[in-house]
């Protein structure tokens, strides 16, 4: 099963990892890539990932469709939302989008589940 992972981290976390992965690039080394995204805020995070969009996933997996056009019909949402919600979810790495004007494949989730992590 794969994961992608959404983590809350204060403020001075974000900064040591970030600080981490400058002094690893300026000698050379390779920054794990961590399969996910981090947030400074519980709230940044929840707007992320709202019921709808977390829906729109579903409907990828459960019905594959071509484009986003076909998408927003199945889901009965507005065009411009739901292509506002896919761009965010590519963006972030997870869901893939075909290329081309007629494409072959349809769209596709990468992950088969979604962990949110923060710390009380």
């Amino acid at each position: 099963m794969k994961i992608f992972e959404v983590r809350v981290m204060t403020d001075e976390e974000a900064d040591a990892k970030f600080l981490a992965a400058v002094k690893m690039a300026h000698t050379g080394q390779k920054f794990p890539g961590d399969e996910g995204v981090f947030f400074t805020s519980l709230e940044s995070a929840l707007s992320a990932f709202t019921e709808k969009r977390l829906a729109l996933l579903s409907l990828i997996k459960n019905h594959s469709p071509r484009s986003i056009n076909q998408l927003a019909k199945i889901a009965g949402r507005d065009f411009k939302n739901v292509h506002t919600d896919v761009m965010l979810f590519k963006n972030l790495g997870i869901v893939r989008i075909p290329a081309g004007r007629r494409p072959v494949e349809p769209l596709k989730v990468l992950y088969d589940a979604i962990s949110m992590t923060a710390r009380v």
